[in-house]
């Protein structure tokens, strides 16, 4: 899966010699967020990572059909994965809203917490305008009986003065679970509501098999 990357322009080609294929540029939409080091989340679970939304365009082919895609995206780069003796889950999350701004969330459940309110959680705002770190922010998530996300909720208090805070909520479209072998991610994907606004997005699980 060949990448070429610039400052603001990443192109993305992939083939896998079976019929699928894409091809898909990435141009930044936003400055980046970054999870760095000083983070309680970064700490929580060894990562290091920075997220950009993008306006992503290009092609993709199934078999004999092509469509072409034009939608927002987003990059990330990732310089050290979970420290999995320390961790129990990781949650990741974005949502592309239809007004050009989009959210980002991670959290990260050490060993031995009881639920995922003992989880060390991070989020940001993204928009053309810059990348805004959210003080507090919460996720809540419902799940079926497989214990697949199925719906979700997110309440985004920005800044310490704010009187109230943004909230969204998220209903899962579809998803896959994989076997990782000692992991298990469950991948969704999400459609949005957020202040009258619309969107998509993804929603990532991975834990302990």
């Amino acid at each position: 899966m060949p990448v070429q990357t610039d400052a603001a322009r990443e192109r993305l080609r992939f083939d896998d010699g079976a019929g699928i294929a894409l091809e898909l540029v990435f141009d930044a939409a936003s400055p980046a967020a970054e999870l760095d080091a000083a983070e309680p989340a970064a700490r929580a679970g060894g990562m290091v990572r920075r997220e950009q939304l993008c306006h992503v365009h290009g092609t993709v082919r199934i078999a004999d059909e092509t469509r072409d895609v034009r939608c927002l995206g987003q990059r990330g780069q990732t310089h050290d994965g979970p420290d999995w003796d320390r961790v129990e889950s990781t949650r990741t999350l974005a949502a592309w809203m239809d007004d050009g701004s989009a959210v980002v969330l991670s959290a990260v459940r050490p060993v031995g917490a009881p639920a995922h309110g003992s989880e060390e959680t991070w989020a940001a705002v993204l928009g053309a305008a810059g990348a805004l770190r959210v003080d507090e922010p919460r996720l809540s998530t419902t799940y079926d009986e497989e214990g697949r996300q199925w719906r979700a909720g997110l309440e985004l208090w920005v800044g310490e003065d704010d009187d109230h805070p943004r909230r969204a909520a998220g209903e899962v479209v579809c998803g896959a679970a994989l076997d990782l072998g000692t992991l298990r991610l469950d991948c969704a994907f999400v459609r949005w509501r957020m202040a009258g606004r619309r969107g998509v997005g993804r929603y990532d699980l991975l834990r302990r098999a």
